[in-house]
């Protein structure tokens, strides 16, 4: 078991962008052989691998080597037939390739296809499959016309039963504009800060769009509203499958890594896994962090104690 485990982790470090079309489909059907596999976490790799070779592959309408627009839209269909097949062995196959969309969005030929195919999926569902996948995911794969009419669709989302189409619909209004329209950026902060203290899972989605255009100059005041939440939130977040993004703890810990004032917050409130993150988030010297270190590296959890231990010997030893 563990050569052919080998062989499959040696496929998949394919530099898929030095593929010529014919290559990426050999490549392509090779992995989908793996959606079989007994192992489930390889069964949802093989789905990650796939969606980026066929969604992610790049053509040029002014190269005359390149494929027919028809190639693109061929592929799309040819993987979401390999997903379907795959799903009758294993019923884990389907929701896990759904997630991976977040990720890896179709290219426009391929868009239509997917599309009518989760119109199919919402029809008719296989057996005990989730239908809420397809609803969220098709909110991040399709953008709206004006932000300010599908606003209010959005903002009815965040109550759904469904987390995931709660943290889909929160994706989609924290990517929104301020401009003069209603409801405003702050509104929004109000709105989904909110709704997080009584049901947590969507303000890490909300604030992932901004985080990953560098987060604006607004930064200070949104750890400020992540750190409140955290501290006053009923309960813990959704797992991370049935978010669309990462929770803000995630983004805590690098927001905050040059913040020893609020690494110690973290331990006054009891999020020691948060305060190792946040304090071993920079891989050099931080300036005042040593303490908080120390005091981790005295922590009663071992795996807290060592990892705490192991940043100071390596960064703080000439301190």
């Amino acid at each position: 078991m563990t050569a052919h485990i080998d062989d499959y982790l040696k496929l998949r470090q394919t530099t898929l962008h030095l593929l010529t079309p014919a290559e990426r489909i050999a490549f392509c059907s090779a992995v989908a052989a793996w959606l079989r596999h007994a192992e489930s976490w390889i069964r949802a790799d093989a789905a990650e691998r796939l969606a980026t070779a066929v969604f992610w592959e790049s053509y040029r309408r002014d190269d005359p080597n390149a494929p027919h627009m028809t190639h693109y839209a061929h592929r799309a269909a040819w993987l979401l037939e390999e997903i379907e097949a795959a799903q009758l062995s294993h019923a884990d196959i389907l929701p896990a390739f759904i997630r991976h969309l977040r990720y890896r969005s179709p290219s426009g030929p391929q868009l239509p296809i997917v599309l009518a195919w989760f119109d199919r999926l919402e029809g008719q569902p296989p057996p005990g499959f989730d239908t809420n996948l397809v609803v969220g995911t098709r909110l991040l794969l399709v953008e709206p016309m004006e932000w300010r009419i599908a606003a209010p669709s959005w903002l009815a989302l965040l109550d759904h039963p469904s987390d995931w189409v709660r943290g889909c619909a929160a994706v989609r209004l924290g990517g929104c504009d301020d401009d003069d329209t209603a409801p405003s950026r702050t509104d929004l902060f109000a709105i989904v800060g909110g709704k997080e203290l009584l049901r947590p899972g969507i303000a890490g989605p909300f604030w992932s769009p901004s985080h990953a255009d560098g987060g604006g100059s607004d930064t200070e005041t949104v750890i400020l509203w992540m750190m409140d939440l955290l501290e006053r939130r009923i309960g813990p977040p959704p797992p991370f499958e049935d978010m669309p993004s990462n929770d803000i703890d995630f983004f805590l810990h690098e927001l905050c890594s040059f913040s020893p004032e609020l690494v110690d917050r973290m331990l006054r409130g009891g999020f020691v896994e948060l305060a190792l993150m946040t304090a071993t988030e920079i891989r050099g010297f931080v300036e005042g962090m040593r303490p908080r270190l120390e005091t981790l590296a005295g922590n009663a959890d071992a795996g807290v104690g060592a990892a705490a231990s192991k940043h100071l010997e390596l960064y703080y030893a000439a301190d």
